[in-house]
């Protein structure tokens, strides 16, 4: 049957310390509800990751990568290229095995779908040397179908020989989404922050804190809920400068929750989703999407597709002051119903269930 897709990505939970299931995750399991709902028969393969274990880890990475592999090749005999091959690809060291999944893919004559997630393709297209770039083009361009989760890699992506580029961004269930009606967040002076995701340093929550300090030093009605799992010594790095800085009463640390319905309970009653991350591989955050559709207002770094995922150069802080973040909340106080609606207008429109449903479609039609 045509209707077949031999799944290959991650969907077990990261880290069993962060307990965060990750983007990719997130994103993988979005896409298998939306490959059912059109009626596909999906068969996984789990990309597994890095156990840790201080001892021989790469090298029981390296054993486990490697029975993925026979795992999906067993599979690509089961249906003998009646189907589809979907790849959830992370590309940097990963591409070696990525050009393996795609090359047997088509030697049994299936349809490969390779998805690029995350950010830092560019630059590791441009930093990586010359077998890097020869495989990682080979990829591009034996793939039948290109998905692109940031609108800023496709022009590159056809430059290389992409045979057919597709946006296809990660999304918000329709059940996640918030109807047009008045919000008793616009009549409160309050100014209510929330943040959501991976608890480490690459995210600058410290950047978030430090928000709350200069905004409570100058006697504004403030508050903050942070919810995740991290490292413990980060997370007790956290609590340290909360402390110091005087402003226990107004912060909150949830640890993570894995039932979206209560994280969407907690942050809906937030005015803004502080981003101020500076991970090198951001890509789209799912977090921001999951805010922004819920009326809240980020206010963002200009650090992978927050810009582009954002649309609105005014909710973006181009370095990492927390005083330049003040001022953008200070300044969108005044009209925070109108960028609540727009934000949420946007996930609507773009990031929807809906709508990202049109593009699965029409890429296994």
């Amino acid at each position: 049957m045509k209707n077949n897709v031999i799944f290959y990505g991650p969907f077990e939970t990261v880290n069993v310390e962060n307990k965060n299931a990750g983007g990719g995750e997130v994103g993988n399991k979005k896409t298998l509800r939306l490959l059912l709902n059109i009626g596909m028969i999906v068969d996984l393969v789990k990309k597994p990751y890095p156990k840790n274990i201080k001892i021989l880890k790469p090298i029981l990475y390296l054993l486990e990568l490697t029975y993925s592999f026979f795992v999906f090749f067993l599979k690509l005999f089961k249906y003998y290229g009646n189907g589809c091959v979907h790849i959830s690809g992370f590309y940097s060291h990963l591409i070696y095995l990525e050009i393996l999944l795609v090359f047997f893919a088509k030697i049994f004559k299936y349809k490969v779908i390779y998805e690029i997630r995350a950010g830092g393709m560019l630059e590791m297209y441009n930093e990586k040397g010359r077998i890097y770039r020869s495989v990682f083009k080979w990829v591009i361009c034996i793939a039948d179908v290109i998905l692109c989760q940031g609108k800023d890699y496709m022009p590159f992506i056809k430059n290389l020989g992409g045979r057919t580029v597709i946006y296809y961004p990660n999304f918000v269930m329709d059940s996640y989404l918030i109807s047009d009606q008045n919000d008793f967040r616009d009549i409160e002076d309050k100014i209510s922050i929330i943040y959501f995701g991976r608890l480490v340093k690459q995210k600058r929550i410290d950047i978030i804190i430090k928000v709350v300090k200069v905004l409570k030093e100058n006697k504004y009605d403030v508050s903050l809920e942070i919810i995740g799992n991290g490292p413990k010594d980060y997370i007790d790095k956290i609590k340290k400068e909360i402390d110091h800085y005087g402003i226990n009463e107004c912060v909150r640390i949830i640890p993570y929750l894995s039932d979206e319905n209560e994280v969407r309970k907690i942050a809906i009653r937030n005015k803004y989703f502080i981003f101020p991350t500076e991970e090198k591989r951001e890509g789209h955050s799912n977090a921001l999407t999951e805010a922004m559709a819920l009326g809240i207002v980020p206010v963002c770094s200009n650090n992978g597709f927050n810009k582009s995922v954002v649309n609105d150069d005014y909710l973006i802080v181009d370095n990492s002051s927390p005083e330049e973040y003040v001022k953008k909340i200070l300044n969108i106080n005044k009209k925070w119903i109108y960028y609540s609606k727009k934000v949420s207008h946007r996930v609507m429109c773009v990031y929807s269930e809906s709508v990202i449903k049109k593009v699965i479609e029409k890429v296994y039609e």
